[in-house]
């Protein structure tokens, strides 16, 4: 499948005007797709795939359409989809994976098919809704959704705005193309999520249950705040790719003018839960803990470089990093993480933090889950403390490479005792020159595993993988925005040349219609044709021919007694009131004619004022995404130390 070109938007849109052609699914190849003015399948495009509106019947689908490739993408969706029905979440939208969902140019390419919900995205439901006491139920009902996938031991991976929509009322999740679930234990993720929900140190190999932690307290803090003072969603311009939080709050807190507002919020509880909450800005994915307090055991994959030896630790000592280091798990909080994934959290650690309040008993298996959640009354006032931040680092031109080189020496020390052993040996002829350089290439390919493993594992690389992980990310992002303006601006090039021909199908109809019209008001018994006599004329309106209007070739050489010549007389007469109409009705024409081509510009001009925002919109969010790829660029360039050349240069061989 890889070699294969994936389609693109462009193709989709094509295949699916045809759906009997295109899809293999029954339900599917009876529907019809949704159109936009043109008549065009109408997509809603993200950064991974291309969803389309399929109506069959009274049933409504949704109709997923990757954009990318990636090889274990039907393991994922298979594991997605068996947790899913076997969970039945209400918040959840089960589906289905089709291998072979839709045909574009002859070859078979992956669909998801699922339920179409009607509703608005998070963002756009709260700028409609920010006057009501809705905000705080919402609030209350998103910590009852992530409780019940911490408790079930799943997590969505991309927590935001656009992926949770209000469907009467009701919050449900869509787009689990970064999902976990425990049957992809030990996988690396194909995302990182929003820039704006997510910890700047967050990674492809952040992957487990507890990687929704972080984007929920961004989403939870948001819609409380709001709920306690909305007019912070205008003064701080909310809707634009993100609810309150953007990721400049994350990397640079002490300008943020989100934490100041929140920080002056008349709410002690909510101030203080912000307070402790931006102590993991610079954390791991796996120290924050969730809206009830706890932390989510995680177990990082292995590192695809070289299987990481535990003996290592004992030779690294106080690496110094340019961002907090990664705690550590305590193995009872790894095999828990194994051993019992649903159970249950008891949410009375809320209690350790409030003033006079009576010790709480865990909840047992019939306890509701909202009662085992924050309450507006009972919200955390601090959160379990962060992982100690390490002393800042004076300040250099760009980042330097923390290794001593002990280890390494150590390493070298090593490897020269064992190639200067194995000389005395072969000397004293114990072993044989071949067993020699079979124990030197040995030591060689150990030496260097073990030196590529302690690169990897320092801080200034792990931070530079993750600056490069969000270059990536933010160049695909920049690539869906482009095509999705160039789409746009398409379509508003297609408008113009659309608009012209319906103007012109409009008076060509307008004058048909008139003339036909009055053609009809012409009756053949009042008129004076020659040779046209009262015998003929009945035999005339026996076949229904009694206006002007009626009078056709094809029609007049089946009624007996009509020859040649009498139908030539009739057609002549004919064209004769057709030629008094055209010049007794110019200005009445003109008049409907004009009103016909008023009503077809207003209608594009609705269609295209609509682009335009579209346009202005994608522009606006695009620019942005090139603002942040130019930024994430230029704190890559301070890791221009941080090589393997650099390491082997002036750690290994100083």
């Amino acid at each position: 499948m890889s070699t294969v070109a994936w389609p693109t938007m462009s193709d989709y849109q094509e295949a699916i005007q045809a759906p009997r052609l295109c899809f293999s699914d029954p339900e599917l190849q009876r529907g019809t797709a949704a159109t936009d003015m043109l008549g065009l399948p109408r997509p809603i495009t993200g950064a991974f795939a291309s969803v389309y509106q399929i109506i069959t019947g009274s049933k409504k689908f949704a109709v997923r359409c990757f954009l990318h490739y990636h090889p274990d993408q039907e393991r994922r969706y298979a594991a997605i989809s068996a947790a899913l029905q076997s969970l039945k979440l209400p918040f959840m939208v089960e589906f289905t994976w089709q291998n072979q969902g839709i045909r574009v140019r002859g070859k078979w390419f992956p669909i998801l098919k699922m339920e179409w919900l009607n509703g608005q995205t998070l963002d756009s439901y709260i700028g409609q809704h920010l006057d009501s006491p809705t905000l705080r139920s919402l609030a209350m009902q998103f910590a009852d959704i992530i409780s019940a996938m911490k408790n079930t031991g799943i997590a969505h991976g991309d927590l935001q705005h656009g992926n949770i929509l209000v469907v009467n009322n009701k919050l449900r999740l869509i787009d689990y193309d970064g999902m976990y679930v425990p049957a992809l234990q030990g996988m690396t993720s194909h995302e990182i999520g929003h820039r704006n929900y997510q910890l700047p140190r967050r990674s492809e190999r952040d992957f487990g249950p507890h990687i929704d932690s972080f984007s929920a307290w961004v989403i939870y803090l948001a819609l409380m705040a709001l709920s306690i003072k909305p007019t912070l969603w205008r003064e701080l311009k909310g809707g634009d790719e993100h609810l309150l939080f953007r990721k400049e709050d994350f990397d640079r807190p002490a300008g943020s003018a989100v934490l100041r507002a929140i920080q002056q919020l008349p709410d002690r509880e909510v101030r203080e839960m912000t307070s402790a909450f931006q102590n993991y800005f610079k954390s791991e994915p796996m120290a924050v803990p969730s809206l009830d307090g706890e932390r989510i055991p995680f177990t990082p994959p292995a590192r695809p470089i070289s299987g990481g030896s535990s003996w290592l630790t004992d030779y690294v000592q106080g690496a110094t990093s340019t961002r907090a280091t990664r705690p550590a798990i305590l193995p009872e909080e790894a095999s828990a993480a194994h051993a019992a994934p649903t159970q249950k959290v008891d949410a009375s650690w809320i209690r350790d933090y409030l003033p006079n309040t009576p010790a709480k008993s865990a909840p047992n298996a019939s306890t509701p889950l909202a009662s085992t959640l924050p309450t507006p009354q009972s919200l955390p006032t601090v959160l379990p403390s962060a992982p100690s931040q390490p002393p800042p680092m004076p300040t250099t031109t760009g980042v330097e490479l923390s290794s001593d080189g002990d280890f390494e020496h150590r390493i070298l020390n090593i490897y020269e005792g064992v190639v200067f052993l194995s000389g005395i040996m072969w000397a004293a002829g114990v072993l044989t020159p071949f067993i020699v350089l079979a124990v030197m290439l040995l030591g060689a390919g150990l030496m260097t595993g073990y030196l590529v493993t302690r690169y990897s594992g320092l801080p200034e690389v792990m931070d530079k993988r993750i600056i490069q992980a969000e270059i990536r990310d933010l160049r695909r992002q920049v690539d869906t925005s482009a095509l999705e303006l160039r789409t746009i601006q398409a379509d508003m090039r297609r408008l113009d040349e659309s608009q012209q021909f319906d103007i012109q199908q409009v008076r060509q109809q307008t004058l048909s219609g008139y003339i036909m019209n009055q053609l009809g008001k012409h009756r053949i018994e009042d008129a004076n044709i020659p040779r046209v006599g009262g015998g003929l004329r009945n035999r005339l309106a026996s076949a229904g021919i009694e206006t002007a209007a009626d009078v056709e070739v094809s029609r007049l050489y089946t009624i007996e007694g009509i020859g040649e010549t009498l139908a030539n007389r009739l057609l002549e007469w004919r064209q004769d009131v057709e030629n008094q109409i055209r010049q007794r009705a110019a200005n009445n024409f003109d008049a409907m004619k004009r009103d016909q081509e008023r009503k077809v510009m207003a209608h594009y001009q609705s269609e295209r004022d609509r682009l335009k925002i579209a346009e202005k919109t994608t522009q606006k969010q695009l620019a942005q995404l090139q603002k942040d790829l130019v930024r994430e660029q230029e704190d890559l360039e301070d890791y221009q130390a941080v090589n393997g050349w650099e390491y082997f240069r002036r750690v290994v061989l100083r």
